[in-house]
């Protein structure tokens, strides 16, 4: 028996605060099982002292023996995205949610995405990223989306950043074999977290490369190798993850970065007015991003003057 099964045969015995984390488990064994006592607690308006007596309740000898269930079970048989949204479709057939009520739920999302921003990890992924002389930006499948977004943002900064698909294991392998320790990676992984993205923090933390993680929670498996960790919220009634304060974030670190580094992008656009000035004002398209031009003419500029 798994440990939901175990959590539906005790439901009836439960108290009524038992019964919410219960409830909190049965539907949302993904965040349940990467979330802290703390967190755990405050999502079911508990206290850590409840929740162990509930762990006992349900056969587990404590919390970290839960998380461990319900990894197991999340893994193995929880829902896939597509699953997500047909059970989405279900519950909405009779009672379907109206505009004001998804507009509020964005906003909801933002909110809590803002108030899970650590200050201090922030401040360490703008350093790091600042002081990177190459930067790769990874996301699997969904977290392809904002990777690439984030990759294209530092890219018209002016910084050395790709992006990096963690689907692609030859180019994965290529790129961490010439990585180095003044370098960066900003890695992206939600649920269902992919084991590439921890497999390659594991590697990239071993080889003391400074790593930014970005994530739905501190407790997402991947974490541990991270010297900077910003977490958002990606809860959403329909959808399998949210991508809202995903890209927020983004947003957020290269505002910050354009802010803490200003006086330092002048030579940059001096640079950059300068190669308009041959190419035009208005790039026909290409096969190349414009940011990915400037970007590769400055940085041969700069090694010309360095040589």
């Amino acid at each position: 028996m798994n440990i939901i099964e175990t959590i539906k045969e005790a439901y009836p015995k439960l108290s009524k605060v038992q019964k919410r984390m219960a409830s909190h488990c049965l539907d949302n064994p993904d965040i349940a099982s990467y979330q802290t006592i703390r967190e755990f607690a405050k999502s079911t308006q508990s206290t850590d002292a409840t929740v162990l007596k509930f762990c006992n309740n349900v056969s587990c000898s404590s919390y970290l023996m839960l998380k461990r269930q319900l990894q197991e079970y999340v893994h193995h048989l929880w829902l896939t995205p597509h699953d997500k949204l047909r059970r989405s479709a279900e519950r909405f057939t009779n009672n379907k949610p109206g505009y004001a009520q998804l507009i509020e739920e964005a906003i909801l999302c933002l909110e809590s995405t803002s108030q899970s921003i650590k200050k201090d990890d922030l401040e360490k992924a703008v350093l790091m990223v600042s002081n990177a002389d190459n930067l790769i930006v990874a996301g699997h499948r969904l977290t392809s989306i904002p990777a690439e977004y984030l990759s294209y943002l530092l890219q018209c900064l002016g910084k050395k950043a790709q992006m990096l698909d963690m689907e692609d294991r030859t180019r994965i392998e290529s790129i961490l074999t010439h990585l180095t320790q003044n370098d960066a990676v900003i890695l992206f992984s939600l649920p269902h977290y992919a084991t590439i993205t921890l497999q390659a923090a594991h590697y990239l933390f071993d080889k003391d490369i400074p790593v930014v993680a970005i994530t739905d929670s501190e407790s997402a498996p991947f974490t541990r190798y991270a010297k900077a960790v910003l977490t958002c919220n990606t809860n959403h009634s329909i959808l399998f993850n949210s991508l809202s304060g995903t890209i927020t974030l983004c947003e957020l670190l290269v505002s910050k970065l354009l802010i803490e580094n200003h006086s330092s992008y002048q030579s940059d656009w001096n640079n950059f007015e300068i190669i308009r000035g041959y190419l035009g004002t208005t790039l026909e398209s290409t096969s190349i991003d414009p940011p990915q031009i400037m970007t590769a003419l400055f940085t041969h500029e700069r090694k010309g003057e360095s040589e």
